[in-house]
């Protein structure tokens, strides 16, 4: 069973506060925008949020992450990228985290360019669990299978995705349920 807090009464930091606080109406969206940065030394715990669209000239197209922890619930990363070159490589198009802690859980990173996570240090780490991840990632529960999303706007997911009913518990992964019949694939 979870130990987590329901979007409501989860209060973790001014800005998770802020974020969750609008949870209950509605998902929250980013989209279009530089990366999601999150600042140095932080805590945030994001549920029910989609980081979508974006693009970095740096590392961290969807999330770059510094000397924090964050805790990722219910939350779809898709379609973000970065775009510079460094000496090892273009990185972390979804999540490029720099001495930082990832948990992952009932969350989609999908079509990130160059790559859906990307870890820089030798005490950053990542935990997934009950997450679509492309490309795969280790941890229990975790799948690597094209999550069917009706659409490149809404992010919902077909009847017959593969992420539908195998979070957590028999949850949902991703920050949508179902938004169109099934998509032959």
């Amino acid at each position: 069973a979870s130990s987590r807090k329901s979007p409501a009464s989860s209060t973790n930091s001014p800005v998770a506060s802020t974020a969750e606080s609008n949870m209950s109406s509605s998902p929250m969206i980013f989209s279009k925008a530089s990366s999601l940065i999150f600042s140095r030394n932080s805590i945030l715990s994001l549920e029910y949020v989609s980081i979508i669209n974006n693009s970095s000239n740096g590392a961290g197209g969807g999330i770059y992450s510094s000397y924090s922890d964050l805790d990722l619930v219910n939350v779809t990363i898709s379609d973000n990228t970065s775009s510079i070159y460094y000496w090892w490589g273009l990185i972390g198009g979804g999540y490029f985290g720099r001495f930082s802690n990832l948990t992952l859980l009932n969350c989609i990173l999908w079509d990130n360019s160059p790559d859906e996570i990307y870890v820089h240090g030798d005490n950053s780490t990542v935990n997934a669990f009950y997450s679509d991840i492309q490309g795969g990632w280790e941890g229990s529960g975790n799948i690597n299978i094209n999550p069917l999303f009706c659409d490149s706007w809404s992010y919902t997911l077909a009847e017959n995705s593969p992420c539908y009913g195998t979070g957590e518990n028999g949850a949902t992964m991703g920050t949508y349920g179902i938004g169109c019949d099934s998509i032959i694939s």
